[in-house]
């Protein structure tokens, strides 16, 4: 269907619908005369969508290309969430590993009574303490050390250090 078969339909429709407007029955004693509208109006929409263009043709190279750009992107969608994780829990392994209460690094604090406690418990589970918890200069660590830790931790300010 082409042009001048629509211009034909378009005035079949305006001529019908001016009947409309005037008194008078369609088939079968229909006032309205919808019974004849019905296939005129549809008859016009099916040439309407006649003249509407095929959708284009996509050739499968470039449907397929396409689907693999959309796929690389997906999965660099799921991989960042992965990666950010990752990189979370190495963090986090990182700070344990040098902010460990027996770290040399997390020492700037002053020892406390907690330290003497946890250096006692590792005496009692026969582990082997850094040298640096060798308070007293005798060359190893013991229950001495352990003493001499507890003394200061609840020592006064200015009351001075006893061995």
């Amino acid at each position: 269907m082409h042009r001048d078969e629509l211009e034909r339909l378009l005035r079949e429709d305006l001529a019908s619908s001016q009947d409309e407007a005037s008194p008078g029955t369609g088939k079968d004693g229909d006032v309205s005369g919808a019974s004849d509208q019905r296939p005129l109006r549809k008859r016009l929409a099916d040439a309407l969508n006649r003249l509407r263009p095929p959708p284009p043709e996509v050739p499968g190279a470039l449907d397929e290309a396409i689907l693999a750009m959309g796929r690389v992107r997906l999965r660099r969608r799921r991989l960042v969430p992965i990666l950010a994780v990752a990189a979370g829990v190495l963090l986090a392994v990182t700070a344990t590993f040098f902010l460990r209460e027996d770290s040399v690094v997390a020492q700037p604090r002053p020892l406390d009574i907690v330290d003497a406690y946890r250096l006692a418990l590792r005496l009692d589970r026969n582990e082997t303490p850094e040298s640096r918890w060798d308070v007293n200069d005798d060359g190893r660590v013991d229950e001495a050390d352990v003493a001499i830790l507890a003394r200061r931790a609840v020592a006064l300010p200015g009351a001075g250090d006893k061995k």
